[in-house]
């Protein structure tokens, strides 16, 4: 876990358990004079990205968000109730969604930080609508945090592949991860956007041991 403020990281800590994170940032956070609000940014681990299936007749946000709601457990091997909401894609006619434990978000809340929640996102989704806001979207993207390796990949700017590759080592084991993955996913030859934490652009956290990231902002 780790808390930054703007760029300056502020705590860091190896926790075994999100939740002990959660508390050491409360803890941290309460010696803080000012009340600004908190972005929390969650691992790959913790939020994994599923692609929808390409559906005839879905009319609307809505109608992909329930079929997303129904594959979300299966698709991305989180056990028990999912909560679940749509991110950006690359092609809307391929919808990404992101899928978290419906027991941890019970947990984030304003209390049990101690301040008011501006958003929480996992950390994939910043690396994606980053890239996607440049004029020309790679084909891979792989994003490194903590405890996982989240690829999202596709010809053309389609993002339909996603996968979530658990992480017990560094620099090496998701070198190899990302090379599983672009068999999987059978792409031609062409630009790979590859993000970490130590990567992270102005602004964003800069460093994270495990599990939940916290960032105050203004």
């Amino acid at each position: 876990m780790s808390l930054c403020d703007g760029e300056e990281l502020r705590l860091s800590l190896a926790v075994e358990q999100w939740e002990a994170g959660l508390a050491a940032a409360r803890e941290e956070l309460a010696r803080r004079a000012d009340r600004r609000r908190v972005r929390v940014w969650l691992s790959g681990a913790l939020c994994r990205p599923c692609v929808l299936p390409a559906l005839q007749g879905l009319r609307n946000r809505a109608e992909m968000l329930k079929v997303a709601q129904a594959l979300a457990g299966e698709r991305t091997g989180l056990a028990g109730r999912c909560r679940v909401w749509l991110e950006r894609g690359a092609n809307p006619a391929v919808p990404m969604a992101a899928a978290v434990s419906g027991a941890l978000l019970e947990r984030l809340t304003d209390e049990a930080l101690g301040r008011r929640l501006a958003s929480i996102t996992p950390w994939w989704a910043e690396a994606l609508n980053t890239c996607l806001r440049g004029p020309h979207a790679p084909q891979a993207i792989a994003v490194r945090d903590s405890d996982a390796l989240t690829v999202l990949a596709g010809p053309a700017e389609d993002f339909g592949f996603a996968a979530t590759y658990f992480l017990a080592h560094g620099r090496e084991a998701a070198a190899a991860a990302f090379a599983r993955a672009m068999l999987s996913a059978d792409l031609p030859a062409g630009p790979r956007s590859i993000w970490s934490l130590g990567s992270a652009p102005v602004g964003q956290p800069v460093s994270c041991a495990l599990g939940v990231l916290v960032e105050t902002w203004t």
